[in-house]
């Protein structure tokens, strides 16, 4: 987390990743990627390349969109940490370095936890508004994730450690409790059931490795028994597991309308998906009249929270049979190592299938995010490694590095981008434009490509605009102009460029806008009702009563059309307003 930039989150944690990269290209390598992982690797890039450069946004969409900019922003960075960790954690990795990972998995699981645990008392030791902050992660289904990730590494080194010398490996114990602990908190159903996975795993692997199998199942129950007891004491994570909470059971149903619109999606571009980064686009086409008034009133979906669901959308039926492959290739190649593997790197493997499976459950219920996936996929390197070469090459040293670095001062000046549009967003809602519009000009300056950049800029000062402050006017102009030409398929930026020319009375431009947007979304009751304003300050009062009565359809409830709607009528003459 970087306080001080718009996603606090996501860009300082790519940056840490490639500064460990970096760290990894000059340590002894333990392993290698076998050579079918580079092809294939090669293979997937050149094709979702290609199907995102024929997308509406090609940069934006090859790159990244906000908010998770999972492009190949995000996929150098996970490719480099799989190769980081077979580097690391390979078969010839020392117990130096087994020891390093899990007192370092160790520390970070005690500070995820002991966040977490203050903020389920009632304190907010990070800035938030969200009922479930998610500690050091963010959100809490990351929180969940993260802490089934750091409890089934360490409990499984813990276990290892036990079973070959009969001592207590501490920082595994405490470490793996701690993760416990991070997955109960986060109260996310779906990391719950990853844990279950994990518990399973460990329990069977504890009696079936004993000498005296009744007495460990006997302590393999009690332990079960205190995650049992953990998830029932704390009030806020009963209620969700077992649907007390309303918001809770809204959710699973939520959800399930979430995945049935992902998978019509998919079954309208079965395939060639709509390509990376271009679901929250295309997804608006296929919401039902009832979306805005059950899921959610005004929120912008940018995930199917389902990882097998996402692989469709990304690249259609071909991108959930990769996924599903290369799930299957990991799992034979951990099996194998596994048959190989003594002592700690045992128990690495062990850890790292078990990370997968827990994980991987997760994941076909929840959204994806560079916190979660940065470490499986160092996860992934420790399965897939092989031997090393007999040979380190120190020219190959030399070139890594340039390329980390490379990469490392990009990733710093968009980093640093996004440190100016908090500082925009921040001068904007102060009703400073002048000094918003500078802040937003240095962000595009040192991220070019990300059409979100704009899109946020007038959002923003739209909003500006229409309170009514002063100066708003040409800067929200100019930005929502740019983001409807960067984003010509994004019903937001369309919406925000059609509210601005309502608002400074250029009223064909505001038309032509706003029936694109409802085009794009076409049961957003909000553009529907924007659209109908545009339409009546324009003198078509037939349109306009069109456009009120589809919005009372879809929000029955709305006052303000309602009021619109009779205006719309007045000037027509006519009672016809049912």
């Amino acid at each position: 987390m970087l306080p001080g930039v718009y996603h606090r989150w996501g860009w300082p944690t790519l940056l840490a990743a490639v500064v460990a990269v970096g760290c990894a290209v000059w340590v002894r390598p333990a392993g290698r990627l076998p050579g079918w992982w580079s092809v294939a690797a090669a293979v997937v890039a050149a094709t979702l390349a290609v199907r995102a450069l024929f997308g509406d946004a090609p940069l934006a969409q090859l790159l990244g969109r906000a908010p998770r900019y999972e492009g190949f922003v995000e996929a150098a960075v996970l490719v480099a940490a799989v190769w980081a960790g077979a580097r690391l954690l390979g078969p010839r990795a020392p117990v130096a370095a087994h020891l390093v990972t899990v007192r370092t998995l160790a520390t970070a699981s005690c500070l995820l936890a002991g966040v977490a645990v203050l903020e389920t008392i009632g304190w907010r030791p990070i800035e938030t508004d969200l009922e479930r902050p998610g500690s050091l992660a963010g959100n809490a289904t990351d929180q969940g994730i993260l802490g089934l990730i750091f409890a089934a590494w360490l409990l499984h080194n813990a276990l290892g450690v036990w079973l070959r010398t009969r001592r207590t490996s501490w920082w595994a114990v405490v470490g793996g409790a701690a993760g416990v602990v991070a997955v109960v908190t986060s109260a996310s159903r779906a990391a719950l059931l990853g844990l279950a996975v994990v518990v399973i795993v460990i329990a069977v692997r504890s009696v079936w490795s004993a000498p005296r199998r009744a007495v460990t199942l006997g302590w393999v129950t009690v332990g079960v028994a205190a995650v049992a007891g953990l998830v029932v004491a704390l009030p806020f994570t009963r209620e969700r597991v077992f649907g007390v909470d309303g918001f809770a059971r809204k959710t699973v149903g939520d959800r399930l309308v979430i995945w049935r619109d992902a998978l019509e999606l998919v079954q309208a571009h079965p395939w060639t998906g709509v390509g990376m980064n271009g679901y929250m686009d295309a997804i608006p086409a296929h919401f039902d009249d009832t979306w805005y008034s059950t899921v959610t009133p005004d929120h912008v979906l940018d995930s199917p929270h389902n990882l097998l669901l996402q692989a469709g959308v990304v690249a259609g039926v071909p991108g959930i049979a990769l996924v599903l492959l290369v799930g299957i290739a990991v799992s034979i190649a951990g099996v194998r190592a596994l048959r190989a593997a003594e002592g700690p790197r045992r128990d690495a493997v062990l850890g790292a299938l078990t990370v997968l499976a827990g994980a991987g459950i997760a994941l076909l219920m929840g959204p994806t995010s560079p916190k979660t996936l940065l470490p499986l996929a160092v996860v992934a390197g420790v399965i897939l490694a092989r031997e090393p070469w007999s040979r380190s090459l120190r020219g190959l040293r030399v070139l890594g590095t340039a390329a980390v670095a490379t990469w490392l001062v990009a990733l710093t000046l968009w980093t640093a981008a996004d440190g100016f549009l908090f500082t925009g967003v921040s001068s904007a809602m102060r009703g400073d434009t002048v000094a918003a519009d500078a802040a937003f000009d240095a962000a595009v300056a040192l991220r070019s490509w990300d059409a979100d950049i704009p899109l946020t800029a007038a959002q923003i000062t739209g909003g500006a605009l229409q309170q009514g402050m002063a100066g708003a006017g040409d800067s929200a102009s100019r930005w929502s102009a740019e983001a409807a030409a960067r984003l010509p398929r994004s019903a937001a930026a369309r919406e925000a460029a059609g509210m601005v020319a309502l608002q400074r009375g250029e009223l064909l431009v505001a038309r032509e806008h706003l029936h694109e947007a409802r085009v794009l979304s076409p049961v957003n009751p909000r553009i529907w009702h924007e659209s109908g304003l545009a339409e009546l300050a324009a003198g078509d009062a037939s349109a306009a009563r069109d456009a009120f009565k589809r919005v009372l359809e879809l929000q029955p409830d709305r006052t303000e059309s309602r009021a619109a709607l009779a205006e719309a009528c007045r000037q027509l003459g006519t009672a016809d307003c049912g």
